[in-house]
């Protein structure tokens, strides 16, 4: 819709007249009349041909001024509108008109002003709210926080390294019966449920020891709810079911004391945590000391996973190489009148057996075969040594067991 002010100067160039001299005219009239008809004709054809060109393109020329000032109007302050527009005899109207054109340059540059801010509106906009915890701090949105805060693909805002954290401990998978202690180093308190659903809670700044009883999924999270996405899982594989028995009689197979044990898996065996046997199911137990000992059994399954057990194991008396504790030389039986410890003559091992006087300390016999045994006669007179009088054998074993002793000893009475 045109405005007033543009109406008005339309107007003005319509109605627009060249102005008119009598003087002119008559001259011109004179002219012609002196002239021929014809040349008269061509006169004033080319006069008013001249006068229509001269009219048309005052007015197109006057037209383009017309937009090229409409144009600057809305560019410039309403000062520099009435310094550019230079019209001679405008009347009160027309002073409306350019007060009018000014208030409409002046809402538009209002318009243009907010859409701009709306523009920037629009941009701030595109930034996504994300539903945070509390505890978390977010800093009001500015143009600076968009062009150098952290985001993600989605306009998710991350949080700066200055911002609180909340952290749970990375657990890798565990097996069965496991012990671990969990550290919360959180202002929260953590909760640990095992597949059973019982639940176990850790305070902050606190430790707890805690034994994986059952297998499957255990998860840690916190308890507060705002904090429910905030959660680590990890499983805890079934250990075996191990079984252990033990054949609480010492019974001696080839001289050796022994103690069958058994196990329903392939187990490593140890004694007082020494490794004695490997991936077996069966063992024999051969210990020389008198005591309680520790044996314990491991094996693992594919998981990875050990399985355990542990039992005591007791010995009421030192292995002393089944020796006797006295002999009858007068006596026709061969397994009573000579003297041998009892062991020696069922094991397959290399020894040394001395008798000694222990009123001077002297060797009266020495053997290394198992079928030569001292049969009491002393070789210093050739006599049997008195009766009731007593004797120190001592074996010295080139090829001791393992964990056997490589010497013994002990006293002999003639009987």
């Amino acid at each position: 819709m045109k405005t007033r002010f543009e109406k008005e100067i339309k107007e003005r160039f319509e109605n627009f007249e060249v102005p008119y001299n009598p003087e002119a005219w008559k001259k011109i009239e004179n002219k012609l009349n002196r002239g021929n008809n014809g040349t008269n004709i061509k006169m004033i054809g080319l006069i008013s041909t001249l006068f229509v060109l001269f009219s048309t393109s005052y007015y197109f020329i006057s037209k383009n001024e017309n937009k090229v000032l409409n144009n600057s109007i809305s560019e410039k302050e309403s000062t520099n509108i009435q310094d550019s527009l230079k019209i001679e005899n405008l009347d009160h109207d027309n002073i409306d008109v350019n007060s009018n054109k000014v208030k409409v340059n002046t809402q538009i540059a209002t318009s243009t002003k907010i859409e701009k801010e709306n523009l920037i509106t629009e941009e701030y906009s595109t930034v996504k709210k994300v539903i945070v915890p509390d505890e978390f701090i977010i800093e009001p949105l500015n143009q600076s926080s968009l062009n150098n805060s952290d985001t993600d693909l989605n306009n998710k805002i991350i949080p700066s390294s200055k911002k609180t954290k909340f952290e749970l401990p990375t657990i890798t998978n565990k097996c069965q019966n496991e012990e671990i202690v969990l550290t919360n180093s959180n202002e929260k308190t953590i909760e640990i449920t095992s597949p059973s659903n019982s639940r176990t809670s850790i305070e902050p700044g606190s430790q707890k020891r805690f034994k994986l009883s059952e297998s499957g999924p255990y998860k840690l999270s916190f308890l507060d709810q705002q904090l429910a996405e905030y959660s680590k899982t990890f499983n805890v594989s079934k250990s075996e079911n191990i079984t252990l028995t033990i054949d609480r009689e010492n019974t001696f197979k080839n001289g050796i004391p022994s103690i069958t044990v058994s196990s329903n898996l392939n187990c490593n065996w140890f004694i007082e945590n020494h490794l004695i046997e490997e991936n077996t199911k069966h063992i024999d137990l051969h210990l020389y000391k008198k005591g309680n000992y520790d044996l314990t059994i491991e094996t693992t399954n594919i998981q990875g996973c050990k399985s355990s057990k542990n039992e005591s194991v007791k010995i009421n008396e030192d292995y002393n190489l089944l020796a006797v504790s006295g002999f009858f030389p007068e006596d026709y039986n061969n397994q009573v009148n000579s003297f041998i410890p009892y062991a020696l003559t069922q094991r397959n091992v290399k020894f040394t057996l001395i008798i000694i006087d222990p009123k001077d300390g002297h060797n009266i016999f020495e053997t290394k075969d198992k079928l030569r045994p001292w049969d009491g006669i002393d070789p210093r007179n050739g006599q049997l040594v008195p009766q009731n009088s007593n004797w120190i054998w001592k074996v010295y074993i080139e090829n001791p067991e393992k964990g056997e002793n490589a010497t013994y000893q002990g006293v002999i009475v003639r009987l």
